[in-house]
């Protein structure tokens, strides 16, 4: 009963913001009177954290009750009442409300959880990028995979499938017409990974090696074990099981070209169709993939030096599958022009790109005998480096706009929350006389001895200090 302690609470404030800001609404820019309000919410935050549990049950139907809502179900309610909650918030913690619109309720429920000042909610609504989706990788205990496709074996029965696939956009893009899902497991030597790809038309027609494999219906894996967005490994591979596998020694946008001579010479693969391939004739149920990706490869020309991972620790990486629209035309498929693929993803890019690694999800490796029962630990990291990418986008956007980096954090396009140095420290930009390169800093302001670098090209790189 306690797993629904964190969704109360975030009720009970998102709620209570809601109520105080229709109250404060009628004073139509009195900054004091919405001081007022702001420090009243402060003092009521600190005293719903003194309550018991059956006291947030208790107040969840007093505040639904005055919030005049309480004639819809709970689904209707967050239905009806969530733009505009979100909208409250976002007024009420100085964001831009259209940021907060195309946020999501998970992350407000993680920063309740965290803080019971609502001051300190704000911020760290204002200071974080919204979170990535995550999953726990367990160490194989004795178990043994054999690469065939068919995602039979106890090790992959025993952990969880991630969140099924949603469009590349985010999850307020259409739903995705066919599922898909995906499991990991590791042990000393691979990281496995195993896919579930819902179709009722299974086709494909490239089948030479590190050909261009999205032109077909694909799987796509991508990695970044050192969470530097350079020198990440990318992977496609299609149902006639021919693949793809490349390095990009950083992300398009930043000047980076693939390496398709990049091999991973110890790879494991395989594809399972509960079907028939390139035949319109019938309907098909779903085809399976199990890779096994050495761990020595992955980690090449990246900040990681040992492998396979510790405990505890996390990558990034995301998943995609790219889905042609295609018509039956005789006795084969045939794509219907002009028609752009669906891109769907694992952890949303908030963008048609999958070249944004900083926007990948997160995968923890577990070596416990727990299997299966372990909570993902929250990335320590998530917050400075989210500080270090608001101010690398700001200079970004400044450079598009004046055709010159600046080193005055007062010409950046940034929250009050940012330019405070509520989130991180301001920037320590490295020195450097060429007003097209920078090189920033920033520091954790809860774990001072936690910093994050960030580099014009996007190179990052995060670590603590002793």
């Amino acid at each position: 009963m306690r797993s629904a302690f964190p969704l109360l609470l975030a009720l009970v404030v998102v709620t209570e913001l809601h109520t105080t800001f229709a109250k404060s609404k009628k004073n139509h820019g009195h900054n004091n009177e919405a001081v007022k309000h702001m420090k009243w919410k402060i003092d009521s935050g600190q005293k719903h954290a003194e309550l018991k549990f059956q006291s947030y049950v208790e107040s969840l139907r007093k505040t639904r009750k005055k919030a005049g809502i309480t004639k819809y179900g709970r689904k209707q309610w967050q239905r009806k009442e969530r733009k505009s909650f979100l909208k409250t918030v976002g007024l009420f913690c100085g964001i831009d409300p259209s940021i907060m619109q195309n946020g999501d309720r998970e992350r407000i429920n993680n920063h309740v959880k965290a803080s019971k000042d609502c001051l300190n909610i704000c911020d760290a609504i204002a200071c974080d990028l919204p979170y990535p989706k995550s999953y726990i990788a367990y160490h194989l205990r004795g178990e043994k995979i054999t690469t065939d496709g068919r995602l039979e074996e106890r090790a992959w029965l025993e952990v969880p499938w991630t969140d099924a696939f949603i469009d590349i956009q985010g999850a307020q893009h259409p739903t995705p017409r066919f599922q898909t899902r995906a499991k990991m497991r590791y042990d000393d030597e691979y990281l496995y990974i195993a896919a579930r790809i819902d179709e009722p038309d299974i086709w494909a027609n490239q089948t030479e090696h590190d050909s261009v494999i999205f032109q077909d219906n694909d799987f796509e894996v991508f990695i970044d074990p050192g969470s530097s967005t350079h020198g990440y490994k990318e992977y496609e591979m299609n149902a006639l099981n021919t693949y793809w596998d490349l390095e990009l020694n950083k992300p398009y946008m930043n000047g980076g070209s693939p390496n398709s001579s990049f091999e991973m010479a110890k790879l494991k693969r395989a594809v399972f169709i509960n079907g028939t391939i390139n035949d319109p004739s019938d309907t098909d149920n779903y085809w399976s993939v199990e890779i096994a990706m050495p761990f020595s490869d992955l980690i090449r020309d990246t900040p990681v030096t040992s492998a396979p991972p510790g405990d505890k620790d996390q990558w990034r990486i995301n998943f995609s599958r790219v889905e042609w629209k295609v018509r039956k035309v005789g006795k084969h498929y045939e794509k219907i022009p002009k028609l752009k693929p669906d891109n769907w993803v694992w952890s949303s890019q908030r963008a048609i790109n999958m070249h944004i690694p900083e926007r990948w999800g997160l995968v923890e490796f577990r070596n416990t005998s727990k299997v299966g029962h372990l909570r993902y630990n929250r990335w320590q990291k998530w917050t400075v480096l989210s500080g270090a990418f608001q101010f690398y986008y700001a200079m970004k956007e400044f450079w598009v706009n004046n055709g010159y980096y600046s080193k005055n954090v007062k010409d950046l396009r940034l929250s009050p929350a940012m330019l405070n140095g509520r989130c991180v420290t301001l920037p320590q930009f490295s020195e450097t006389n060429e007003e097209y390169r920078f090189n920033l800093s920033v520091r954790s302001v809860h774990l001072p001895r936690l910093m994050c670098m960030i580099q014009d090209d996007r190179f990052t790189q995060c670590e603590i200090h002793h």
